[in-house]
């Protein structure tokens, strides 16, 4: 199923990031580790958010997701990029089953170790 550009959907992925990001460095939130790593996403259901982000984050806890014309390092698409960036699944296993594509060796290393976190993520509506 797809849906039209023009739908208020557009630009849901990069302001869900961009909130998600923000709010982490305004608590002081931790990330657990340094990446700076270009993901080349699919995302049949939104193809306004397909491309190349670059994913950077320091020790500080700013991280940043933008637009770039760099190289992937990661491919994949964005149910699985959520499943990871969400604790659900590792993305050494969606790589084992073929779902995501190491370009650059050390990238599949690195990526998940930024969205590593304390607590399990929760959400207490169902879908």
């Amino acid at each position: 199923m797809g849906v039209a550009p023009g739908n208020r959907r557009r630009g849901v992925l990069t302001a869900l990031m961009r909130a998600q990001l923000e709010a982490l460095h305004e608590n002081g939130t931790p990330i657990a580790a340094p990446v700076d790593v270009v993901l080349d996403v699919t995302d049949r259901f939104c193809p306004w958010n397909e491309g190349r982000w670059r994913l950077r984050t320091d020790a500080a806890g700013s991280a940043t997701a933008i637009r770039t014309e760099d190289a992937g390092q990661l491919s994949l698409d964005i149910t699985d990029l959520a499943a990871a960036y969400l604790g659900g699944s590792a993305l050494a296993a969606l790589a084992r089953s073929g779902r995501v594509v190491e370009h650059e060796p050390g990238a599949l290393v690195a990526t998940p170790r930024a969205f590593a976190t304390d607590c399990a993520p929760h959400c207490q509506e169902g879908f």
